[in-house]
């Protein structure tokens, strides 16, 4: 090693490798976080280019008197309107707490 380095300082190399270690704790999180919204970004458009597969499944099973609960994130929130849409399509009455007085 040539005189002067970084790692002939012992003191100074420690502190440099302790300083890339506080930079890793706080960037690998975050290479982590950006990686899920990257693949919830890329899932989204696929969504958004089919039919919602959710909607066709959720009708196939309800049986008069059920009542669906949509909670979530993403796209579930279109899911309820659109489902209620199939059903008023297919003769189903609007639920009474949609009616208009």
């Amino acid at each position: 090693m040539a005189e002067g380095s970084l790692w002939s300082d012992q003191d100074r190399a420690r502190g440099v490798v302790d300083e890339v270690k506080t930079l890793k704790r706080w960037l690998d999180p975050y290479q982590v976080l950006r990686r899920r919204v990257d693949e919830a970004r890329e899932l989204t458009a696929l969504l958004a280019e089919e039919p919602h597969p959710t909607a066709d499944r959720v009708r196939e099973a309800l049986r008069p008197g059920d009542m669906v609960l949509t909670l979530g994130a993403g796209d579930v929130s279109q899911l309820a309107p659109k489902l209620l849409a199939e059903l008023q399509a297919q003769g189903v009455p609007e639920p009474k707490s949609r009616r208009k007085p």
